[in-house]
């Protein structure tokens, strides 16, 4: 399936972040704003994602 199509999975906390990348919001333990209006978040597990610009402003309002 392509990423467009999941869509409904949003009702289970996992959102698009970015053209190729789903991730689980409860797993996310930190976020702060990087570069050219996009958003860095941290996991759980210390890993650090980019969340586009196009979807940063959806991903700060689940967040918050």
């Amino acid at each position: 399936m392509r990423l467009k199509e999941l869509k409904q999975f949003e009702a289970n906390g996992l959102f698009r972040i970015n053209n190729s990348t789903i991730l689980n919001l409860s797993q996310i333990s930190s976020f702060r704003s990087g570069d050219y209006a996009r958003l860095e978040v941290y996991t759980k597990n210390d890993k650090k994602y980019l969340v586009s610009r196009h979807y940063a402003k959806l991903i700060k309002e689940r967040l918050s």
